[in-house]
């Protein structure tokens, strides 16, 4: 979505290892995404949907910030961003019975910590660390590492027991060539 998004609104110039890179990282990621409970191909998830949205507004996000915002530090970006999302957030977390849970189920502080370490470390560094990324490279290149999500997700799964399938192997292969073709050659 970084690479047609770049195309159709920011004329950005593709090479043709980008294409090839980008097309090995996507296969991989849709083979991972698919495989079902047993190993085989599984049904289609309608949430889904929701992945493809993000990755537009990711598309659209990597070309402004690549585009429009590369001068500003990724930390002060990144901070901005939260800032921005912040109102929001606290907006909703008002309309549901979270301070009721947090006092009266137990481990909610413990799940409350775990989440803010997913958000300090899973958003806030890793937003600041692909800000960098795409100063320092293309708004192509730097999402290109986005492929690596689906392979971290399942080294978390195979921490939390899931099982891991030959097709799970294949799919990580293609996003880490993938990945490589898109940045090796500048």
């Amino acid at each position: 979505m970084t690479m047609i998004v770049g195309i159709i609104a920011f004329s950005t110039k593709i090479k043709k290892f980008q294409i090839l890179g980008l097309s090995f990282g996507l296969a991989g990621s849709i083979v991972v995404s698919v495989i079902g409970d047993k190993g085989g191909i599984g049904a289609f998830n309608h949430f889904a949907i929701y992945i493809i949205i993000a990755t537009v507004c990711y598309g659209i996000g990597g070309n402004l910030i690549k585009a429009h915002l590369s001068h500003i530090n990724s930390v002060i970006l990144t901070s901005l961003t939260m800032i921005g999302i912040g109102p929001i957030a606290l907006g909703y977390l008002l309309t549901t019975d979270f301070f009721t849970r947090l006092t009266e189920v137990d481990g909610a502080w413990e799940s409350l910590g775990f989440i803010f370490l997913l958000g300090a470390v899973g958003t806030a560094f890793a937003l600041i660390l692909f800000n960098r990324l795409i100063q320092l490279t293309t708004a192509i290149a730097a999402s290109s590492v986005t492929y690596l999500i689906p392979l971290v997700a399942v080294m978390w799964g195979i921490i939390d027991g899931e099982n891991l399938f030959a097709l799970h192997f294949a799919g990580m292969f293609l996003i880490i060539i993938g990945v490589y073709i898109t940045n090796k050659f500048k």
